[in-house]
């Protein structure tokens, strides 16, 4: 959907500005060890199916050391690069919260929901895309499919999403959330619209 080619053109903008092709690099093993860690804290016992390049100690080590090449694997960068690239993985994570807050604000999740998909960087969000299509009906005021958020934490602890955890590519990973979340705002601005010309005949 434009909306969501639009946001995504945007976010991925402002989140790789100024990197070079091995900062962006090292920018996408820091996000995936932040995502590790997340996991970690909140569900240890079900990280598995992890590279081991991202065991909980890896990313550790790529989190208080990305600078240096035997961590990030590309080259050491210097302090500007570090830098840059520290602020890079900030505005990834502040990207994929504005959405959850764009989507609270759509009412198309509650801000329970939206506390939820927030609360750390755990930030796929793949699991949640389904939820957020399933939910467009209910609060566009047409239908009343009975969907909530889906909390990609509470997935891996029943079982069988570990595999979400997998995808290092971050721009692939923002890509795939905002085009589910823009597109189910945009369907739900769509439908409102159409149901509130109906109501008005």
């Amino acid at each position: 959907h434009p909306l969501a080619i639009a946001k995504y053109k945007q976010a991925d903008k402002e989140v790789n500005r100024g990197l070079s092709k091995a900062e962006q690099e090292a920018k996408d093993r820091l996000i995936m060890a932040e995502r590790v860690l997340a996991v970690n804290k909140t569900s240890p016992k079900t990280i598995k199916n992890v590279p081991k390049a991202f065991s909980v100690e890896n990313s550790t080590d790529i989190v208080n050391a990305i600078g240096s090449k035997e961590v990030n694997g590309v080259e050491d960068l210097t302090p500007q690069g570090e830098l840059l690239v520290r602020k890079a993985k900030d505005t990834y994570f502040d990207a994929n919260r504005q959405v959850a807050k764009d989507l609270a604000d759509e009412g198309i999740i509650g801000r329970q929901e939206e506390k939820e998909l927030t609360a750390n960087n755990y930030a796929k969000f793949s699991p949640v895309s389904k939820r957020i299509m399933d939910s467009v009906e209910d609060r566009s005021g047409v239908g009343k499919a009975k969907q909530r958020a889906y909390d990609p934490i509470d997935a891996i602890k029943k079982g069988g999403s570990d595999e979400v955890l997998l995808e290092t590519n971050s721009r692939l990973t923002m890509l795939e959330f905002y085009d589910k979340a823009y597109t189910a705002i945009a369907v739900n601005r769509a439908k409102r619209a159409m149901a509130d010309f109906a109501r008005s005949k």
